[in-house]
Parts: C-alpha cells; structure tokens; sequence
C-alpha cells in the first residue's frame, strides 16, 4: 500500500518541479517510482511503467538515468523513435554515461532500418567498450560486436 501511495496517480503532485538537487524524500521517492516501473514492465503494464518514470523525471529532469530508464520501456513497445530520443537527451546531460551509449547501440542493433542502424550500433558499442570495459554489459556488448560486424561485412561489397 505504502509503494502504491508513492507511486501512484494521487502522489504525482507532491513535490514542486524544480531543477535543484532532489531532497533525500525525493531521491526515495524515485527510486521506488523506478522500482515500480521496473515491476510494471516485468508484468507487461507498460503504459504503468512509463507513467513511474515520467513521474520520476518531473521530480528530477537533469536525471540521464531517468532518461535511460524511460527508453528502456519505450523500446518495449517497440516505440523506437521515443527510446531514441531519451538516450540522446540522456547523453545530453552525461554524454560518457555508459548505459545510455550501451542500450542505444541496443536499441541500433534492433531496429529494422538496416546497415547504417547496424553501424551505428558498432560505433556505441564500441564506445561502451572503451568507457566500461568491465561493465555490467561488457560481454553482451562484445557479442553483439562480433554478430553485428560479421552482419556488416557479409554485407558489404
């Protein structure tokens, strides 16, 4: 009951917008907004799931993890163009941060437009790579390395 209190519709209004340092209150009150988003998407409750985010990033808009977090649940629905434009606005505001250049090259790697998405998934990868060789995502990026190159090459005259 309590997490739904927090997260909930009725909770929405409980802290001003404002671009200062979230207060400790709030720093809670986002990490369960995300932890109810997670949730959400695990239950297949997108439209519940980015409601929790969007609720989040208007407590902390200069937050790149909110962004990152609200792409990941657009590309569920497979809303490309949405998940695209939060990992830029997410790079925007931390343009090293590593999940946000990890789940774009996901995002590059999945979308049916072709070779030059294919490249561009490379090109983040790769970047990962560099900035978190050790990574929580350090293996699946070096996978997809290899299956996109190999993709790419075949392709290729």
């Amino acid at each position: 009951m309590f997490l739904w209190m927090l997260t909930g519709v009725q909770a929405t209004n409980l802290f001003a917008q404002s671009a200062e340092t979230p207060t400790p209150l709030q720093r809670l009150r986002i990490m369960l907004l995300v932890a109810a988003s997670r949730h959400a998407a695990d239950e297949y409750r997108y439209t519940d799931a980015l409601r929790y985010i969007e609720d989040a990033i208007r407590i902390a808009p200069d937050d790149a993890r909110l962004y990152v977090e609200r792409g990941r649940r657009w590309m569920l629905v497979y809303e490309w163009d949405r998940g695209l434009a939060d990992f830029e606005s997410a790079l925007t505001l931390a343009p090293d941060d590593p999940q946000a250049i990890f789940y774009r090259g996901l995002l590059y790697a999945s979308v049916p437009e072709g070779l030059e998405a294919r490249r561009l998934a490379v090109v983040d990868f790769t970047r990962y790579l560099e900035i978190a060789p050790d990574g929580t995502h350090a293996v699946t990026a070096v996978r997809y390395l290899e299956t996109l190159q190999a993709g790419i090459d075949a392709l290729t005259p």
